[in-house]
Order: C-alpha cells, then sequence, then structure tokens
C-alpha cells in the first residue's frame, strides 16, 4: 500500500545516524527509507545530488532532532510503500541481537534478512519482577543474550535476558545529559547496566549509582571501566529504598537525580529529595492519556512547596492508551 508520508532527506553519509537518531525518538515511520535525486543549482551538469529520504511521523520534529544532531535534512511530503499494520515487525536491536515484541519464526527470519549482522532473535513476553528482567523466547540463532550496544560514542555491553536496557532512550539520556554541569553530583537511582551514568560521567559528573539487579550492577561496572569512566562512577548493588536513605545519612548531596524505573519510581520520590539540596530530579512515570495532571499533582505531593519549576517532557509513547513521560521537576534548597 502506498501513502503520503512526510519525510527527511539526508545526505547518505549521514544516513545510519539520522536513522538511529529518529527511531530513539520514536520519530520513524512503517516504511521503507528510500533514495532520491534533490535538486541542487550548484551542480551545472546535472543539477542533482542523490539523498536517502527517511519517513518520520512528524516533520517538524524530526527536523529539529536532526538540526540538533548536526544532520542537514530537507523535509518534505511524497508517496511511501508502507507496510500493512497485521504485517508491521515492532522489535529493538541491541548491538548483534534483535528483540521482537510480537511475532514468530517467520518474523524472527525476516529480522534477519534485514540487518545482516543480527545473530539471534528473540521474543520478549514483557518485563518481570523487582530486577526488571525480560521474559525472552528465543526465535532464531544461538542462545546467547549477550551483546555490545553501539550509543553515542559508547560500546554498552548488554544482557538482554537479566538486565534492563532500552535502546530507544538514547535521545534522552543525550538530554538529560545535556542539561547537567561539569562538577556536578549525580545520584542513578536505577541504573540498570549504567547508560544514564555513562552519558552524565562524560559530561564531568561525579555519579553514584544504584540498581538491585546484581547482574546490571555487574555490567554497570564493566561499562564504566570499558568506556574509560570508572573513575567518576561508582555502582552499589542494594535496594534504593534502603541504599538511597543511608547515603542521606551519611552526608551525601546530589545536584541531580535520574529515576529511570517508569513503573515504581513515583514511590521513591521522597527518598530522591532526601539527596537533593537544591537540584533536579529527573523523575520517568508511565502515564495513561489524559492522566498527565493527576501525575504531577501526585509527584508535587512528597516534594511539599521545595518545587521552584516542574516541567513535563513526553519521552515516548508505549502503547495506544499509555506515554513514557520525563518530570523535569527542579526543587529549592531545603530550609532546616
Amino acid at each position: 500500500m502506498r501513502k503520503d508520508l512526510p519525510y527527511m532527506a539526508v545526505p547518505l553519509h549521514a544516513s545510519e545516524d539520522a536513522r538511529k537518531a529518529l527511531a530513539d525518538a520514536g520519530l520513524r515511520e512503517a516504511a521503507q527509507a528510500v533514495k532520491i535525486a534533490v535538486e541542487d543549482p550548484a551542480r551545472p551538469v546535472d543539477g542533482t545530488f542523490e539523498r536517502l529520504a527517511i519517513p518520520v511521523t512528524d516533520i517538524q520534529a524530526g527536523f529539529d532532532l536532526l538540526r540538533r544532531k548536526g544532520i542537514e535534512a530537507l523535509p518534505g511530503v511524497m508517496p511511501f510503500e508502507v507496510r500493512e499494520p497485521q504485517e508491521r515487525i515492532a522489535y529493538d536491536l541491541f548491538g548483534e541481537i534483535a528483540v521482537l515484541r510480537e511475532g514468530g519464526a517467520t518474523e524472527a527470519g525476516d529480522i534477519v534478512e534485514r540487518h545482516p549482522r543480527v545473530r539471534t532473535v528473540y521474543l520478549t513476553r514483557g518485563i518481570e519482577g523487582d530486577l526488571r528482567t525480560p521474559d525472552l523466547v528465543l526465535l532464531a540463532g544461538p542462545d546467547n543474550p549477550r551483546s555490545v550496544v553501539r550509543e553515542s560514542g559508547f560500546d554498552i555491553e548488554v544482557d538482554v535476558r537479566n538486565a534492563y536496557f532500552s535502546p530507544r532512550l538514547a535521545h534522552e539520556r543525550e538530554r538529560v545529559a545535556s542539561m547537567a554541569a561539569a562538577g556536578e553530583v549525580v545520584l542513578d537511582m536505577f541504573c540498570g547496566v549504567g547508560p544514564f551514568s555513562l552519558h552524565l560521567a562524560r559530561k564531568g559528573c561525579t555519579v553514584r549509582a544504584v540498581d538491585l539487579n546484581p547482574a546490571a550492577v555487574a555490567l554497570a561496572r564493566t561499562n564504566a571501566q570499558r568506556n574509560g569512566l570508572a573513575d567518576r562512577i561508582d555502582v552499589m548493588e542494594g535496594d534504593a529504598a534502603e541504599v538511597v536513605p543511608s547515603m542521606a545519612r551519611d552526608g551525601l548531596r546530589a545536584d541531580r537525580v535520574v529515576m529511570n524505573h517508569p513503573t515504581a519510581a513515583m514511590d521513591f520520590l521522597a527518598a530522591a529529595a532526601e539527596v537533593v539540596d537544591a537540584g533536579t530530579i529527573h523523575l520517568y512515570i508511565l502515564v495513561v492519556r489524559d492522566g498527565l495532571d493527576a501525575a504531577i499533582a501526585r509527584a508535587r505531593g512528597p516534594l511539599s512547596s521545595r518545587v521552584v519549576d516542574l516541567a513535563p517532557h513526553l519521552v515516548r509513547s508505549v502503547s495506544p492508551a499509555e506515554d513514557q513521560w520525563c518530570l523535569d521537576i527542579a526543587l529549592a534548597r531545603r530550609t532546616r
């Protein structure tokens, strides 16, 4: 089926970076990118040059994103071949591993055909338990859940079966790091394999990272080491409900707290506020459509009158009924 869609036409040499940035931000439309000839008055011979037209869901958001990334893009609208909804494959790539959110052996074969680097394909049946581990079924290839993901110049080792990591949050991690300043002390409360910690440490922050999952903690330490940031990232295994209050009693004062646990972070907000004297909390939550105002009111509760500013940022759509948001909450200094 052909359908008129907005697109971003980018130089071929920047096409992979552009596709990844758009996909991470949830702006890629479910249609195949195509090469097109674009008019170029500076070329007197044939007057054209080749670009890759990448279909997007929002033309202005796509243009703004690529401009921030330093990628030249020409917007437009044209017909694309669109997969029928029932034929679309929802999946994430983790280096040499693909994880499908629906489908079976046929869809796994399709993914391997599209991505020659992929050696293993799993189907996920959701995230389970306090350790946030995926319930996976092997569809194709060797049963080896470990891989290395390249993100923003980092090599991030992941274990898709035993530790939480989302490649869809790459742009969000860059956004949070862009708000931080060198010299800040940051608490990464649910660090997983450490991607937020890496971005913030590279910015010059000192990071204290916590996670309940021992497999995630081991990988977070490995990733800090392999990216040359072990001197700025201290990873602790434990329950944030116990560890963070203990850190506060021991005198930890953070300029910034990252709470990337959308299904449970709200319950830890009071503990996070205890380590922030004057600074910012990035609270990740899942919100049903039209439920943002209620979520904001709930977040304000444990923070009393300390909220100086609260800015909601839409991270991505999770389902037709639910979105992931980040509440960037600026807190005033505590009165003693």
